[in-house]
């Protein structure tokens, strides 16, 4: 057997370096022999170099490749060195997209005092962990409704089959999408549709979410039914309004196409094996959507509850996801709390609400205004419990600022270029009067996917720090 030392007493000499892996270091130490060997039996190797130049082999060419490759070889592992810390360095900083401006006066300590206790506690890894201790003792609700932690991978797998399927239905004709969903299946879809409209030469896209017969009537009013493909979402596949509104118009398809086709205008988003899942396989829908159980409803938008009703109106959900996405690496496990624009966001709500300032006061440009409605609804269902929690105000008109009580947190969502000209007056008012504002600024629409994320994972911390 060769020696574990060998390729380094054999090429000891002057001028020469040895790179050497710690275990060869620990041997050498413990019993190799420093000579200087590359000047030992230079005339044998002097007759060996001889005879591969007389075999056609070039040893100053066989060198010269040698060092080429080797050069090369440490040269691009230290340009993926560089590369790797620029990447890190750049999820230690806030996302320079999501700008933020915040006003908390007298409540910044106590912030900070948080943001160091979510670093000391490790709260950040041990939620990407899954870790359920962060919030409860008790694993099973908690662990199976993390999902939403790893969706833009998910999903991002998923675009190109959700971009054939929106394809298929332009094909077909159809001039309407139709959602018919409650709370989470809907309200996501609804900020997008408020946000993006449908697409030129894309169906139009109507979500409903309510059984109130003038609304109803005015959906049925509005579509053809023979043009029009419904999309029946429940995650529990038993919500007995969505079950309803599907009764109401899978009758008029019927009417208009017979009961054996009146399935292809109908397509499913739910979880495995529900109610929905069944009814759509027996009654032949166009297409079931199958979402991972371990999403919950209120988290589920960046899922397919809303990417589907988004490809289908043309919304590019390539770049949604990737706004999604760049959010989610600009708060790893990792990074300083501090610099995390979730964990930031959730020690603000959570240290605030410990303090009495429990009403979450929500403003938003006029195009993203339903996404109060979303941002309340995951607020209200993830901390209002056990007698305490943070309460959401969401469509309220900013009123002067010796209306409000100190027991307020004030979070303004500001799309660029829109018309905020009103809002922005109001929340001067109110931060110059010395209420807590936060501001959170949207550069364009799609910056909605980072704002999906930031503000599930800010709703897991501040739970985390309320102890809910």
């Amino acid at each position: 057997a060769y020696s574990d030392v060998l390729y380094v007493e054999a090429l000891i000499g002057p001028d020469t370096v040895n790179t050497m892996p710690p275990q060869t270091i620990t041997a050498f130490l413990e019993h190799g022999q420093a000579d200087l060997t590359l000047e030992q039996d230079t005339g044998e190797a002097e007759e060996v170099i001889r005879s591969l130049e007389r075999a056609g082999i070039s040893m100053e060419g066989v060198a010269a490749k040698l060092l080429a490759d080797g050069v090369k070889s440490f040269a691009d592992s230290f340009d993926k060195l560089l590369a790797n810390i620029e990447e890190k360095k750049a999820l230690l900083l806030p996302i320079e997209h999501m700008e933020r401006d915040i006003s908390l006066g007298t409540q910044i300590p106590s912030v900070e005092a948080t943001l160091a206790d979510l670093q000391r506690r490790d709260v950040m890894d041990r939620i990407q962990r899954k870790d359920h201790t962060v919030w409860k003792p008790d694993p099973t609700e908690i662990s199976n409704r993390l999902g939403w932690l790893n969706t833009t991978d998910l999903m991002s797998e998923q675009v190109p089959m959700l971009e054939a399927f929106a394809q298929e239905i332009r094909d077909a004709g159809y001039r309407h999408v139709v959602l018919l969903g409650m709370g989470g299946s809907s309200l996501g879809p609804e900020v997008l549709r408020q946000a993006f409209g449908s697409k030129s030469r894309y169906p139009e896209l109507i979500v409903l979410d309510s059984t109130v017969p003038a609304r109803v009537q005015a959906v049925t009013e509005t579509i053809d039914p023979t043009r029009t493909l419904f999309v029946v979402s429940s995650k529990s596949g038993r919500t007995i309004e969505t079950l309803s509104l599907y009764q109401h118009f899978n009758r008029m398809v019927e009417q208009r196409l017979g009961v054996e086709a009146s399935g292809k205008s109908f397509a499913a988003i739910t979880d495995s094996g529900t109610f929905l899942a069944k009814l759509a396989r027996d009654r032949r829908f166009r297409r079931v959507f199958v979402n991972p159980s371990d999403i919950g409803g209120r988290y589920s938008v960046l899922s397919y509850f809303g990417l589907v009703p988004a490809v289908l109106a043309g919304i590019d959900i390539v770049e949604l996801l990737d706004r999604a996405d760049c959010m989610r690496k600009g708060c790893p496990p990792y990074a300083v709390a501090h610099n995390s624009p979730a964990a930031w966001l959730g020690a603000v709500m959570g240290t605030l609400a410990s303090t009495g300032r429990d009403k979450l006061t929500l403003v938003t440009s006029p195009t993203i205004g339903s996404l109060e409605l979303w941002v309340e609804q995951l607020l209200a269902e993830s901390t209002g419990k056990e007698g305490k929690g943070i309460m959401p105000v969401a469509g309220e008109p900013l009123a002067a600022p010796a209306n409000y009580d100190d027991d307020r947190l004030f979070v303004y969502l500001r799309l660029e270029d829109d018309d905020n000209e009103d809002a922005d007056t109001a929340m001067n008012s109110i931060e110059a009067s010395g209420q807590p504002v936060v501001r959170l600024k949207l550069g364009d629409r799609y910056d909605l996917g980072g704002e999906f994320f930031r503000w599930e994972l800010a709703t897991t911390v501040a739970g985390a720090l309320l102890g809910i």
